[in-house]
């Protein structure tokens, strides 16, 4: 993944599909419900 792309998900500009969801959860190690709790906290 590009970092600008990453980039643009944690400022709200981008909205990734559920397949780069799944992708990002499986980089960090986390769960996808992590990730959007993460998302609902902040």
């Amino acid at each position: 993944m590009d970092r600008t792309w990453v980039g643009g998900i944690e400022r709200g500009e981008k909205n990734p599909s559920y397949e780069k969801l799944m992708d990002l959860a499986t980089a960090l190690d986390v769960r996808i419900s992590e990730l959007i709790a993460e998302a609902d906290d902040g």
